[in-house]
């Protein structure tokens, strides 16, 4: 059963899906965020095209975790997040879907949407 993600007191919902952490100021948009309430797995679509992998990550991880996203280690000490980028999205000619783990997530990452669950 999926449900939509509501209230997290660090982040705040706006119109139109965008994602705002009042501590940094990060602005990042996502057309959708569900969570399934069963396996506490959290999908969310974005525009690639406006936000970066490397944005796009840890402000969902940290609305799941209830944390700012400056508390999170950097993508870097985990994966080449240049090379993820590269993967993902630069691929047109290809449908590559990366999973890794980062912050105790394991992440599940295309072209169109990114997934977190928790590492338990």
């Amino acid at each position: 059963m999926l449900a939509t993600m509501d209230e997290k007191p660090r982040a705040t919902r706006e119109n139109g899906g965008y994602l705002a952490t009042p501590a940094t100021g990060c602005l990042c948009e996502f057309d959708e965020v569900l969570t399934d309430a069963e396996t506490g797995r959290t999908v969310a679509r974005y525009d690639r095209e406006t936000v970066p992998l490397s944005v796009a990550l840890p402000a969902l991880i940290a609305q799941h975790a209830d944390v700012d996203p400056v508390a999170l280690p950097p993508m870097y000490d985990c994966i080449d997040v240049d090379a993820l980028e590269q993967l993902v999205h630069e691929r047109a000619d290809h449908d590559v879907t990366i999973r890794f783990r980062y912050a105790g997530y394991t992440v599940e990452a295309d072209r169109e949407r990114l997934a977190v669950q928790q590492v338990e």
